[in-house]
């Protein structure tokens, strides 16, 4: 259903982001029908989401690799 954005670089998927922002505009703009415009909208979440999580786990790995610890800033209440 989606795009598969594994193996993308965080270059390639900023230009993707951009991408999708651009044609997001150009459909709301043309008056295009909102569940197009809906459907892309979801297409960037979907990207959003998965940059953020390519991002953690990028520094969760970095952290392991260092020997540190990755939770260091999280405040622990319980």
């Amino acid at each position: 259903m989606f795009t598969d954005y594994s193996g993308m670089t965080q270059d390639k998927l900023t230009e993707k982001l951009l991408e999708l922002r651009k044609k997001h505009v150009m459909a709301f703009q043309a008056g295009m029908s909102q569940d197009v415009v809906d459907q892309i909208q979801n297409m960037i979440d979907h990207l959003q989401i998965h940059m953020r999580s390519e991002a953690a786990s990028d520094a969760l790995r970095k952290a392991e690799e260092d020997g540190t610890d990755p939770d260091i800033d999280v405040l622990n209440i319980g």
